[in-house]
């Protein structure tokens, strides 16, 4: 099962990296397009699946 709140983390992270604090926030509240519907169950999926590169093993969160 895709995990919603790891990859909300995820992205917020990835915006305040980007220089975009006020997205990042938006996305941790759940208030942002981004941390909603099918976008945020499509990041949280790929977070979840193995990786190819690798072979299965992922680092720990």
């Amino acid at each position: 099962m895709a995990d919603v709140d790891a990859a909300r983390r995820f992205l917020a992270a990835e915006f305040e990296s980007a220089g975009l604090p006020h997205v990042a926030a938006d996305i941790l509240e759940g208030t942002s397009p981004f941390a909603q519907g099918a976008y945020i169950v499509a990041v949280a999926s790929a977070l979840a699946a193995p990786c190819v590169v690798c072979d299965g093993a992922r680092e720990a969160a």
